[in-house]
């Protein structure tokens, strides 16, 4: 429980508990009265039970406001959630039109690509979603657009990570088939080349 929540149990006991002592005194003096001896004695127990009346009253009374603002608040909460909640959709929306959109012009038929987009939209409309749609996974989204759209399954990641994998190198070899460095060093001439050398 919240800080908040018992601080509102803890006020309900208090106003409960002295709405029983008053309501308790209220009916001791209401006896006192019927009991009193002089007419002096029954105004002023009439007079106590009075102002402990009154009191009764006011504490429900606060009882009652403290209820109201609660809900007014509790409403208001709602209001600001739903603000949220809606904007959180919208955002879920965008992204996920952006991202569809651009696979449709990249793959799709250039003829094909204006109706598969009014169907994304269509997919995309408010009525068509459910509350759970802001919490589900993106990539899973994406997939299941794709399906509806008769896109082709995109390619596994590890499949796009293998076909950029580096060249290995090789002794002989460098990356992207270059020789390294080493293999242009001097070679000492031939016996054959030494003997038409001139020099």
């Amino acid at each position: 429980m919240s800080d908040v929540s018992e601080k509102v149990a803890r006020q309900d006991r208090i106003l409960a508990e002295l709405s029983e002592l008053a309501i308790g005194v209220a009916r001791d003096l209401a006896q006192q009265v019927s009991a009193a001896e002089t007419a002096q004695d029954a105004a002023a127990v009439a007079s106590a039970f009075h102002r402990v009346g009154r009191a009764v009253r006011q504490t429900i009374a606060l009882e009652m406001k403290l209820e109201r603002d609660r809900k007014a608040l509790d409403r208001e909460d709602g209001a600001h959630a739903a603000v949220a909640r809606a904007e959180q959709m919208k955002q879920r929306r965008l992204r996920l039109r952006s991202t569809v959109q651009h696979m449709v012009w990249t793959e799709a038929e250039k003829d094909d690509a204006d109706l598969l987009i009014d169907q994304l939209d269509y997919f995309l409309t408010e009525n068509t979603l459910d509350d759970a749609f802001a919490d589900e996974p993106f990539d899973e989204q994406v997939a299941g657009l794709r399906v509806a759209l008769g896109l082709p399954p995109a390619p596994p990641d590890d499949a796009a990570d293998e076909d950029r994998q580096p060249v290995r190198d090789t002794p002989h070899m460098g990356a992207g088939g270059i020789p390294p460095p080493t293999a242009y060093r001097e070679q000492p001439p031939s016996a054959a080349e030494a003997r038409a050398s001139p020099g």
